[in-house]
């Protein structure tokens, strides 16, 4: 069951409190009709919808005179038991057709079956208008009021999955290294498989260089150059419409190189070798325009090989030990 216990046609019925017709955008006329309806179980439906319409510019409106006006009528109509089925039909004013679907409430918990209803309407009246995306406009009889077409660019523009990137990084290991530098990065997300529902999983790739701090030995002082290439997967945990937090688990190999900087009678020494480490950590981003996103690294790394300094027998520096990571700065979407 529906859940619901009245009877009769909420068409019948005045405007119901939630109606901002025409307040926020053009009106989209919402009919409520067949039995069990009830006062509870409405208001829920068309507060879910209320929102969502709001969203795309567009006011709701249970007033069926204003149908003539409105872009389009969406008739959500239940039947009598013991279906549980429910019919939605979108009465399409500017493309000038009828869609239909059929929802199966049974499919969906009770508390969540208003939900239910809403988003299928929604994503059946944004289909139906999908037809401007494949047709001129002007070949329409009514032409596409402004949220209709904002809707339509929504639906068909592609949020950039690959990224290019630049960022500043910093290292640090308890064996005393600190390197400082940048990376080129690549970042690609792979689709979803559920429409509208942002990447789940990611790759980054990067490319860069750093400079170690001085450190000062015996004999004189070792500063390391360091050129890095890192992997990383990317397991995004939560996004909003521009800001996204994700987990982050890879590896990083890099050449590192020791110059000696010796006091008389001590010479200068070279020493060269390969750092490798694991990498978990948080990655937070927030886009500040459709191609543009800030975002901040942070974590844990551990050294699987570790490269180190030496004067003589003494150890200069070394990047041996656990140690930390913090990256930031700017990629651009294509």
């Amino acid at each position: 069951m529906l859940g619901i216990s009245s009877a009769g046609s909420a068409q019948e019925r005045p405007p119901s409190a939630t109606d901002d017709c025409e307040a926020h955008g053009p009106p989209i006329v919402i009919l409520l009709n067949g039995p069990r309806w009830s006062p509870a179980f409405r208001k829920q439906v068309l507060s879910n919808l209320q929102a969502t319409l709001r969203d795309q510019g567009f006011s709701l409106c249970t007033n069926q005179a204003l149908e003539a006006r409105a872009p389009a009528t969406v008739e959500i109509r239940t039947h009598e038991l013991p279906r549980v089925s429910v019919g939605i039909e979108i009465r399409d004013r500017v493309t000038r057709k009828r869609v239909s679907r059929s929802v199966d409430l049974a499919e969906f918990p009770q508390d969540a079956r208003a939900l239910a209803l809403a988003v299928a309407s929604d994503e059946l009246l944004r289909a139906s208008w999908m037809e401007l995306a494949l047709s001129d406009s002007a070949a329409f009889v009514r032409p596409p009021p402004p949220a209709v077409r904002n809707t339509v660019a929504r639906e068909t523009r592609q949020a950039a999955r690959t990224w290019l990137g630049l960022a500043f990084a910093w290292e640090s290991y308890r064996g005393g290294e600190h390197h400082l530098g940048g990376d080129f990065t690549l970042t690609h997300w792979f689709r979803s498989r559920i429409r509208r529902r942002p990447p789940r999983w990611g790759l980054d790739l990067s490319l860069g260089g750093r400079s170690g701090l001085r450190a000062q030995s015996t004999s004189g002082s070792v500063r390391a150059t360091v050129f890095s290439a890192g992997l990383v997967l990317l397991v995004r945990l939560a996004s909003g419409s521009t800001s996204g937090l994700s987990a982050l688990l890879g590896t990083r190999i890099a050449y590192v190189s020791f110059e000696g900087d010796a006091r008389a009678p001590a010479r200068d020494d070279q020493k060269a070798g390969i750092l490798g480490e694991a990498r978990i950590g948080l990655r937070a981003s927030l886009r500040v325009h459709r191609a543009i996103k800030l975002r901040i690294d942070g974590g844990a790394l551990v050294p699987i090989q570790g490269v180190e300094a030496q004067d003589g027998e003494e150890r200069v520096t070394a990047a041996t030990s656990v140690g930390a990571f913090l990256n930031s700065g700017v990629a651009f979407g294509f």
